[in-house]
């Protein structure tokens, strides 16, 4: 790593640290280890919201009774309602308190969702089912062969140039 001034006088900017970031590793790392049940809805507390989702703290104990501690994870903006949402700001906002369920946790990253396991099912289901709209001319490659047709034929023969 290099100083903040040599950064300044290398033409590059120092990446900001994190303050305050808790450490939630042994919540999650306990979690891991004893398992919970990814139907249960416990309440959670959003934290921050950006522009894909928002932060929510839970208690890692509704989870599961062996486990102490909060844990941060991030609901991602499709998994905020089951329908199409523009802004995260629509459906929550910072302190307030929803009812989330966990999903997964791969390593560090925590995913929560406000879906249950059925409408999850029926989004993506919805998802799947959307019928795509064919472009074009149903009759395109008949279209493209009486063009073809018409179009004179390029032959690449060797030339004979008998002045040589």
């Amino acid at each position: 790593l290099i100083s903040e001034e040599e950064a300044k006088n290398q033409g590059q900017r120092q990446r900001p640290q994190r303050q305050n970031r808790r450490n939630d590793s042994a919540a999650i790392a306990g979690l891991v280890e004893k398992g919970w049940d990814d139907n249960t809805f416990v309440e959670g507390t959003v934290v921050s919201t950006i522009d894909f989702g928002a932060f929510i703290r839970i208690d890692a104990s509704t989870l599961n009774s062996e486990v102490e501690g909060e844990i941060d994870g991030l609901c991602h903006i499709s998994s905020l309602s089951e329908e199409r949402i523009r802004d995260v700001t629509d459906v929550v906002n910072v302190d307030d308190k929803v009812q989330i369920r966990l999903k997964s946790i791969d390593g560090k990253k925590v995913s929560l969702t406000i879906l249950s396991k059925e409408q999850e099912g029926a989004k993506s289901q919805a998802r799947n089912d959307r019928t795509v709209e064919v472009q074009g001319a149903a009759d395109w490659a008949d279209q493209l062969a009486i063009i073809k047709s018409d179009m004179p034929e390029f032959k690449n023969n060797i030339v004979f140039d008998p002045k040589k």
